[in-house]
């Protein structure tokens, strides 16, 4: 199965390859586990792969960090 063209370009190659991952996951009834950052104003896309379906943040270093550090700073 060949879903771009022969001497396509590396973003050609890049942008069909997340559409077959992307129809992979409708198919096979996973696209819940596709989800948006829970961080505001942060926007990325992200997979969630965890076995109980409970990822929020793109990154937990960066986003996850800093939602959870606005929230203590609230705290206080």
């Amino acid at each position: 199965l060949h879903y771009f063209q022969r001497y396509a370009s590396l973003s050609d190659h890049l942008l069909a390859d997340l559409s077959m991952a992307l129809a992979v996951l409708v198919v096979a009834g996973q696209s819940s586990r596709l989800k948006l950052c829970a961080r505001p104003g942060c926007g990325r896309a992200l997979l969630d792969t965890t076995r109980s379906h409970t990822r929020a943040f793109c990154s937990s270093a960066l986003c996850g960090n800093r939602v959870h550090g606005a929230a203590h700073r609230a705290r206080k």
